[in-house]
């Protein structure tokens, strides 16, 4: 035997023909007694105990006093109201009671156990933190909070799942019920659900991830204190907002947006513009449509009400109301005679009504300039009426073409042209409405005639001819 002492924990041996073989076995019990399933009291105490109970450990620290002076880092055991101490070796390991942690002599100093000095828990099955866990929770923390920090900077918490069809999400719970749920939940699209009761369960955001679009499947309410309380914008699409129905194909559902007036409100609207910058985010407004009542709206009763367009004219900021729609139907400009029905690259193919135009004649809105005695019949003499048919007879949708696409004529109408309606009040020596040009101030631009005027001329023309017809009569009569 090469040495009276085991290699690990110094223990004495029995050597042959000792006399009081019981001392040395004593003293090994002693050392076995202090060292296996070694739990101190502390590592912090540095005056060793007054009278502590038999058996008590301790990891003397730096700065010991008394019979511990010279015994920093060994474990003192208080054996037979003595203290013995007990040099460790590199790797011993003694459970810390005051603090419920474990520590680990590293050949030189006594430090607490964690993952820095012991590695990873690689192949634990299951970890619990103030808790219990199982197979189906493998981690489980119980606490107030918990801290997930960057090592360096960035942190990325990553749940992953095996398919696109399974499940990678966050549960939210009231009493083990489930409340809330954000994630992947049965595909790849991001979706927040919500439930009342855990069982039933219904999509309230949806993130399509094709598209990166934002779905409000069973509706999205707003309800803020700012202005404005939901705002949309469009980054590269022209299309910023669209309300589809929820049937597909012919006859499909009825797509519909329903904005509710506060009580006591009278005003709804929907505004379209650009926006400026000046500090915060300020919208310039350009054009409007609102819906108003005639009176303040209160809850259960019944109101007439109105619809109002409104555009900004150039060079203002100001919105002015062109078109109103009245509570019995009627539609009209918003300020008389203030506005143009079409343009002359803009008109109306055709117009439909039961009765023809009223056109205010009013004796009171005049001033008599002159009269068309002379002038009627020489117009009429100068222009013949024609049948023609346009040459253009209209733009249809084409769908091959993808818009509209111009149409010849077919059907022939009568009529007259401006240009000989033109050269006759020239000849005439007369200047008047019936007449004109699209572009005032270019004589090559396309020519118009006022119906309605030509009937003036017409009128003329009639009372000279029951005139002269009138004087012949005369004259034949014996």
């Amino acid at each position: 035997m090469a040495s009276d002492i085991s290699s690990n924990l110094k223990l004495p041996y029995i050597m042959p023909a000792q006399a009081q073989k019981h001392v040395t076995h004593n003293e090994a019990v002693r050392a076995l007694d202090a060292l296996v399933h070694l739990a101190v009291v502390d590592r912090t105490t540095t005056a060793p105990p007054a009278a502590p109970p038999d058996g008590a450990r301790y990891i003397v620290p730096a700065g010991a006093s008394g019979a511990w002076a010279t015994a920093v880092g060994s474990i003192a055991a208080w054996q037979d109201d003595a203290w013995a101490f007990y040099q460790p070796a590199a790797g011993f390991c003694a459970w810390v009671i005051a603090e419920g942690r474990l520590a680990v002599y590293t050949g030189s100093a006594w430090v607490a156990v964690s993952l820095e000095q012991s590695g990873a828990l690689d192949g634990v099955r299951r970890v619990g933190i103030n808790a219990d866990a199982d197979d189906t929770n493998r981690l489980t923390v119980r606490a107030r909070a918990s801290l997930f920090d960057g090592e360096v900077a960035d942190h990325r918490l990553v749940v992953n799942k095996r398919s696109a069809a399974a499940t990678a999400s966050l549960v939210l719970q009231t009493v083990y019920s489930g409340r809330a749920e954000i994630g992947l939940a049965g595909d790849d699209h991001l979706s927040v659900k919500v439930s009342p009761d855990g069982a039933t369960w219904r999509t309230a955001l949806l993130a399509d991830k094709d598209r990166g679009a934002l779905i409000a499947p069973n509706g999205l309410a707003v309800a803020a204190s700012i202005d404005p309380a939901l705002e949309v914008r469009a980054a590269t699409t022209p299309t910023a907002v669209v309300i589809d129905t929820v049937a597909n194909g012919e006859g499909g559902g009825v797509a519909a947006c329903r904005l509710d007036l506060p009580n006591q409100a009278r005003r709804l609207g929907f505004s379209a513009g650009g926006v400026a910058r000046a500090g915060s985010r300020v919208p310039v407004l350009s054009a409007a449509v609102e819906f108003w009542s005639d009176a303040a709206w209160t809850l259960d009763a019944a109101h007439p009400s109105h619809i109002r367009f409104l555009t900004t004219p150039a060079g203002s900021t100001a919105r002015i109301e062109r078109l109103r729609i009245d509570p019995d139907g009627t539609t009209r400009p918003a300020v008389d005679n203030a506005h143009t029905l079409g343009r002359a690259t803009a008109r109306w193919a055709t117009i439909f009504a039961v009765n023809g135009t009223i056109n205010t004649s009013d004796a009171r809105d005049k001033e008599v300039a002159g009269t068309l005695d002379t002038i009627g019949p020489e117009m009429v003499d100068r222009v013949a009426p024609i049948l023609f048919r346009w040459k253009s007879g209209g733009q249809v949708w084409s769908p091959e073409a993808g818009g509209f696409v111009e149409q010849p004529g077919l059907r022939l109408h009568a009529g007259f042209l401006a240009q000989e309606v033109r050269s006759a009040m020239t000849e005439a020596g007369a200047d008047f409405a019936a007449w004109g040009l699209d572009d005032a101030a270019d004589p090559a631009s396309r020519q118009w005639l006022r119906p309605d005027e030509l009937i003036a001329v017409l009128w003329a023309a009639l009372r000279d001819t029951r005139a002269r017809l009138a004087s012949l009569e005369t004259r034949a009569s014996p």
